[in-house]
């Protein structure tokens, strides 16, 4: 079993990107948000992608961008 890599949300990350899966235009965003809220929940990057149709290595890619982007 590999390493979880867990991001840790706040409750106003977690509603922006919830409201982000709803309202956002672009499909990208959305798979990609959705895949940091799976990962927040504490599921593999195998879970997750099975989920939302990518990869483990494009949703750990995901990941790595999205932390070092914002965090």
């Amino acid at each position: 079993m590999g390493r979880v890599n867990t991001p840790i949300l706040t409750s106003k990350q977690r509603k922006e990107l919830e409201k982000g899966l709803k309202e956002g235009n672009s499909h990208s965003f959305r798979v990609r948000g959705q895949s940091v809220l799976l990962k927040s929940e504490g599921r593999t990057s195998k879970e997750v992608g099975s989920i939302t149709g990518m990869s483990h290595v494009s949703v750990r890619n995901c990941l790595n961008f999205i932390s070092n982007k914002f965090y």
